[in-house]
């Protein structure tokens, strides 16, 4: 089967599409040709209207932004995805709500997408999960199994170093793989070189290369997120590591050097993953 994908992150910059030519076999075994690929950045106005409805639970809101979404996401691809073929369209949508175990909601009506197109679309796979006492987060364990279980014999692990970051402990037992949310990754990084250099990212490390750690504030960040020390299995989202847990640590150290205050924040993210390791 020949299918369009689409990813949009919990960074929230893009939407990412992959057309790709997919074999799996009666005994899961994955053969795959990417065809074509292609990102499309969201306007500043795009990720300002996703950031206002984080967290949001009120269902006339939900449809009001994923009927947005959904016009926006056709509108994006439209030209893209005509110049292919394609069998089915599968749309992760964008998250704007996630409790581990509990509910996942992702926005980006597909509709608008599989009657333009004329195509099957498969969607709601973070609900599917929890209904089958899943976490909902993170969906990239069964698919780094695919491709890395020929290649383990004593286990390999993986970092999806995303908005939020994710590992897959990958054993040759498909019952045997692990993979759980670590914390924040990218979300607080992009938070803080919004905040104080107005900056979308650090783009190739430029702020954070120049910074030394702050221990103080360092250990007030371990001290202070009780989701690193819980066991896995375990998802998170920007629910917990949003525009509040982000404004609290500013507050606490704002008259730092702005060296130092960006490289604690950086430095800190990669501990969050060691701890969990």
């Amino acid at each position: 089967m020949i299918v369009a994908g689409f990813m949009s992150g919990t960074s929230m910059d893009a939407l990412d599409c992959s057309i790709v030519d997919i074999f799996i076999d009666s005994n899961l075994n994955l053969n795959y040709k990417i065809i074509a690929k292609e990102s499309f950045l969201f306007d500043e106005s795009v990720i300002n209207q996703i950031i206002s409805y984080i967290g949001c639970k009120d269902k006339v809101k939900i449809d009001k932004i994923d009927n947005f979404l959904g016009k926006e996401f056709l509108r994006l691809s439209r030209s893209f995805l005509s110049l292919h073929h394609f069998d089915y369209i599968s749309i992760h949508g964008q998250t704007i709500y996630h409790k581990n175990k509990v509910k996942s909601v992702q926005v980006g009506n597909p509709c608008y997408l599989g009657d333009y197109f004329n195509v099957p679309v498969i969607y709601n796979f973070r609900l599917k999960d929890i209904k089958s006492k899943g976490t909902g987060a993170p969906l990239m364990p069964f698919l780094d199994w695919l491709i890395f279980k020929k290649d383990t014999d004593g286990g390999i692990m993986t970092l999806n170093l995303g908005g939020i970051s994710n590992i897959s402990y990958i054993m040759l037992n498909k019952k045997d793989v692990l993979g759980f949310d670590t914390g924040p990754g990218m979300c607080l990084i992009d938070q803080c070189v919004k905040k104080l250099w107005n900056e979308s990212y650090d783009f190739n490390g430029e702020y954070s290369s120049y910074g030394t750690i702050n221990k103080s504030m360092l250990n007030y960040l371990i001290d202070n997120c009780g989701y690193i020390l819980s066991p896995p299995p375990k998802s998170t989202g920007r629910e917990e590591f949003g525009e509040d847990y982000f404004n609290q640590i500013y507050n606490q150290y704002r008259n730092l050097n702005l060296g130092y205050q960006f490289h604690s924040f950086y430095n800190i993210f990669e501990n969050f993953l060691y701890l969990n390791l």
